[in-house]
């Protein structure tokens, strides 16, 4: 596997990499502010008056003697950087990467595209690597803690691009029937949003389907008082029927309740629970035992 020249790291911890070892030179302050938004806006050049005023608000934008000094301090810490070129001319200033140069919030971005093909289409096989590749870069949200408008309008996109790309992934493990991995991503999408009431019901199944039924239970426990804690409401109407069919309705294999009426994939997971259960009670039966 060919090591890029220079790896930059903006999800989690900031570091930056050179032939896969990471630089002992740390860069802060405004001049790390600096690097991630030029690493994070897609522009070949950027306005250099425009530039403080878009990287900084009001209260924090440097002088223009400040400002040099920043990109001084940036200039300097780039030539540690094989294959990353930072220009300053009189009006512009931009950066310019060797091609064979990482940044895990492009590759993120690139492996989310994949899923804007039109729906009929299948996931490719080089669009799951690019997933499986962007999901193992997380290592955290970009820059937490920064207050910065910018910075927060990235994290967020950022967010919502790994969420997609972990939900995806679990779709494709479910068509796969590998259920350990599906549920494995499943659990990670709702380790960063447990709010989403629609991962939730497939990791429910998900659950059953990998034998554990009575942790699925107790984990739509937890969403519901979670709910009630943090919002002051219940679980969906969907989510609570699904919740009840599988507390209550697969009780008595040989006469189920009505399974409630789910969206796909549920309802793939649905008759794969309802397909396991009528073979574990027939294989039950041919062993002349009565049926739990």
């Amino acid at each position: 596997m060919m090591v890029a020249p220079t790896e930059f790291r903006l999800l989690g911890p900031f570091g930056v990499a050179v032939k896969g070892e990471l630089i002992k030179e740390q860069l802060t302050g405004p001049a790390k502010e600096l690097l991630l938004y030029l690493l994070t806006h897609d522009a070949p050049q950027h306005s250099r008056s425009a530039l403080p005023a878009n990287v900084w608000d009001d209260e924090r934008t440097p002088s223009r003697a400040a400002f040099n000094t920043t990109l001084w301090r940036l200039k300097r810490f780039i030539k540690l950087l094989p294959g990353v070129d930072l220009h300053c001319g009189g009006d512009t200033i931009g950066l310019t990467l060797h091609p064979r140069c990482s940044v895990d919030v492009w590759s993120l971005r690139r492996a989310v595209s994949f899923l804007d093909a039109p729906l009929a289409q299948p996931v490719s096989e080089n669009a799951i690597a690019a997933l499986l590749g962007a999901a193992q870069m997380w290592r955290g949200p970009f820059q937490d803690g920064g207050d910065a408008h910018w910075a927060l309008v990235v994290r967020e996109a950022l967010q919502m691009n790994y969420l997609r790309a972990l939900q995806a992934l679990m779709r494709h493990a479910l068509e796969c029937e590998n259920h350990d991995c599906a549920l494995a991503y499943g659990q990670r999408v709702l380790a960063e949003d447990p709010f989403r009431e629609s991962v939730h019901c497939e990791v429910l199944w998900l659950l059953v389907l990998t034998g554990q039924r009575a942790r699925a239970i107790r984990m739509h426990a937890r969403l519901t008082d979670l709910l009630r804690k943090e919002l002051g409401i219940g679980p969906m109407a969907e989510t609570q029927a699904v919740f009840e069919y599988i507390r209550d309705g697969l009780e008595a294999p040989a006469d189920p309740v009505e399974p409630p009426h789910v969206a796909l994939p549920l309802d793939r997971l649905v008759a794969r629970v309802e397909r396991s259960r009528a073979s574990m009670d027939a294989a039950v039966r041919a062993a002349g035992r009565p049926s739990a």
